[in-house]
């Protein structure tokens, strides 16, 4: 909840695996239970839903992750700035780029929520 902000300006960088991602989501759950802002037995992907379809609207944030970089590769690809040209050579060189393999190997599991 509080580390969203953190996380999103981290995932162009940072590489995370998912299992990350979905320990910090039930963190995030434990923490809204800890403190009484979430009953214990309650539908967990109701979480997620938008407020008008009576949701909590929490971010999930393998989602949010694969939207950054999605928009981060696609920025990428498109820019004719020579600083992100140099970006793009070096993430096809493949040392140690992950930015447009990972936006290549994206799969849509994510959902929208509406």
């Amino acid at each position: 909840m509080l580390a969203v902000p953190v996380l999103l300006y981290s995932f162009g960088v940072v590489k995370w695996r998912v299992e990350e991602l979905r320990k910090v989501d039930r963190d995030t759950r434990k923490m809204m239970h800890m403190q009484r802002g979430l009953h214990p037995r309650s539908f967990v992907p109701s979480l997620y839903f938008s407020r008008h379809r009576g949701g909590r609207e929490l971010l999930r944030l393998e989602c949010m992750r694969r939207r950054v970089v999605l928009g981060l590769a696609l920025k990428i690809l498109k820019s004719s700035d020579p600083v992100l040209r140099m970006v793009k050579s070096h993430e096809n060189a493949g040392a140690g780029a992950f930015i447009l393999v990972s936006a290549l190997s994206w799969q849509p599991t994510c959902r929208p929520t509406t």
